[in-house]
């Protein structure tokens, strides 16, 4: 689990640091993001599921909410208390809903990527496209002009003229 978004000057830290959870680990972050279910240390120096983080030695209670998007676990929301017990169920239900929330706004963002990476390759193709036309268009007016040329320096043409009232060979 790849830390990407974070605030205040310890997040700094630790996105210029790359930091990083195996999905699994015996971590609030490393269990969420393997279970897909909230995962909350209510007091951190008694639970066994959280991980001392030396840049945020005064965390004392810590929950984390899976971002899920169509069944699949795309990241975690991590929140952290330097109060034991922080975390009421109230508390947790009103985080979760922020979470759905910035979960339906990661698939829409990546939902919007994909679409403008589409408007570009269709672009493109249409661009081709466009090209390849006008090649196939040049091409077929040189030939119909060579044809034209090469019918019409013939000596002999075979067929009939219309003369007044005659029909001439």
């Amino acid at each position: 689990a790849n830390l990407v978004a974070s605030t205040g000057e310890a997040g700094k830290q630790l996105l210029a640091r790359n930091h990083r959870l195996p999905v699994g680990s015996q971590s609030v972050i490393g269990r969420v993001s393997q279970v897909g279910e909230p995962v909350v240390a209510q007091n951190t120096s008694a639970d066994t599921v959280h991980v001392l983080n030396e840049i945020l030695p005064h965390t004392r209670a810590e929950l984390a909410l899976p971002l899920i998007d169509s069944r699949n676990i795309v990241g975690a929301l991590d929140v952290q208390s330097i109060n034991a017990d922080a975390f009421q169920p109230l508390d947790i239900q009103a985080l979760q809903i922020i979470a759905n929330q910035l979960s339906v706004a990661i698939r829409n963002a990546r939902l919007f990527e994909q679409a403008q990476q589409n408007i570009q390759e269709n672009k493109q193709l249409l661009f081709e496209y466009e090209t390849n036309l006008r090649q196939v268009d040049r091409l077929n007016r040189t030939l119909t002009k060579q044809s034209w040329d090469s019918y019409l320096t013939q000596t002999y043409v075979d067929g009939v003229t219309l003369s007044g009232q005659r029909i001439l060979p």
